[in-house]
């Protein structure tokens, strides 16, 4: 990839057909990312980068192949890179990186890169295809790359990445079952249709809200789980039935997003509970999923997790 022996090469052997192996592609643009992170280090501190600045302490991480980061590692970068125009500048050689690594062994579908629109459930989908990133101009207001940057998380074998929101109550109309642990797939189903068939007599009540199932979490592991399936309503009504008006809780919650088939949401789940442990944080006794809209590839479907805090 020297400009120097390219340059003799084809001087020397003008019918020769060059070649570039994929490893020095990936390295080159390894360095590159790292050029980037210099450069930003050395725009905003006007110096090079050292201990003790957070830039300087993601370096080997934005080094490491994507699949081999650990949900703690990849939300440090986010975090990190977030903030600040300077760091989105060495976010997007980040993600550049990691997109030129897809491009160039596609066979191997480490994850997807892709923006899924998520208005409405159980619906008709549409795709939106993501721009590519954009290096943010310094002096001009930084555009935050949070909702790009967390689509590269998503790979069959990856940890799923955690993130701390403040979440307001979501208005519901909902069936609710007392349910087994592991008996939620079976019971889910003619509990929401029956919320669907009293939305359908009830014109307004319903424009573009998603599927909720609200878990309220037993005294006792294993025993049965209240199970509130609902949807997402647009006001309060009389119950008629066993539907009946309910919401989802307020406050400071752990959230994660599934993007893949419904069977591996534990996925999900397990990165949670691992992340409140490892932050000492406890359950406040609620749990939902909001589901996105259904795609024909169940491995383009998205759904939130969210684990209310105390």
């Amino acid at each position: 990839m020297s400009s120097i022996y390219l340059s003799a090469v084809r001087r020397a052997l003008p019918r020769a057909q060059v070649a570039v192996d994929l490893f020095h592609v990936v390295q080159l643009a390894v360095k590159t990312a790292g050029d980037v992170r210099r450069r930003a280090t050395r725009e905003l501190y006007g110096r090079r980068g050292r201990s003790g600045d957070p830039e300087y302490g993601i370096k080997n991480l934005l080094a490491r192949n994507l699949e081999h980061l650990a949900a703690e590692q990849f939300a440090k970068i986010i975090e990190t890179l977030d903030t600040s125009a300077t760091g989105q500048q060495a976010a997007a050689a980040w993600i550049a990186k990691e997109k030129l690594r897809d491009a160039l062994n596609p066979a191997s579908q480490r994850r997807r890169v892709r923006i899924a629109c998520t208005r409405g459930t159980r619906r008709k989908t549409r795709a939106v295809t993501r721009k590519p990133a954009r290096t943010v101009i310094p002096g001009k207001a930084p555009r935050r790359l949070t909702s790009r940057i967390p689509d590269l998380a998503y790979d069959r074998g990856m940890p799923v990445s955690v993130s701390v929101q403040t979440v307001h109550p979501r208005k519901l109309a909902a069936v609710r079952r007392e349910v087994a642990p592991g008996e939620v797939g079976s019971a889910w189903g003619p509990a929401v249709g029956k919320v669907w068939n009293f939305i359908r007599s009830q014109p307004g009540l319903w424009t573009d809200g998603h599927n909720i199932f609200l878990y309220h979490h037993p005294a006792q592991p294993g025993a049965p789980v209240l199970c509130d399936f609902g949807v997402e309503v647009t006001r309060g009504f009389e119950t008629a039935g066993e539907v009946y008006a309910t919401e989802t809780p307020g406050g400071e919650a752990a959230v994660a997003v599934h993007r893949g088939p419904y069977d591996r949401m534990n996925e999900a789940y397990n990165a949670i509970d691992r992340w409140m442990a490892a932050n000492r944080r406890e359950s406040a006794g609620h749990s939902w999923e909001v589901y996105g809209d259904p795609t024909p590839d169940p491995a383009r479907t998205e759904t939130t997790v969210v684990h209310l805090l105390k």
